[in-house]
């Protein structure tokens, strides 16, 4: 049964263009912004992986019927997506921290601004 799985996901592409897409995240995020503490690498880790896991989910699902465009035009598809997701949410996450600390609300993280 493994052999069946790593063919369907290199034939159809879906689920390893999210793995791709979390590990080329991950080591572009680090390795531009190191992060300070535990909680700095929390906040890009954990959005990444939560983003990861509910694509992964449906991608694999997906994979049960070969892409119309191809294997290939799968695999950037999905990396692209999961990627930019990852993106915005690690953001967001990181924009509201920082304002709720502007504003004087009870600081989640003491970054300084």
């Amino acid at each position: 049964m493994p052999t069946a799985l790593a063919y369907r996901i290199v034939q159809h592409g879906r689920s390893a263009g999210v793995v791709a897409s979390l590990a080329v995240f991950l080591g572009l995020s680090f390795g531009s912004r190191p992060p300070d503490d535990v909680l700095q690498a929390l906040i890009v880790i954990l959005p990444a992986f939560q983003v990861a896991f509910f694509a992964l989910i449906f991608a694999t699902a997906q994979d049960e019927t070969p892409h119309f465009l191809g294997a290939r035009f799968a695999f950037s598809l999905w990396a692209a997506a999961s990627f930019v997701v990852m993106w915005a949410l690690v953001e967001a996450a990181q924009a509201s921290i920082r304002v709720s600390v502007e504003f004087g609300l009870p600081p989640v993280y003491s970054a300084q601004v």
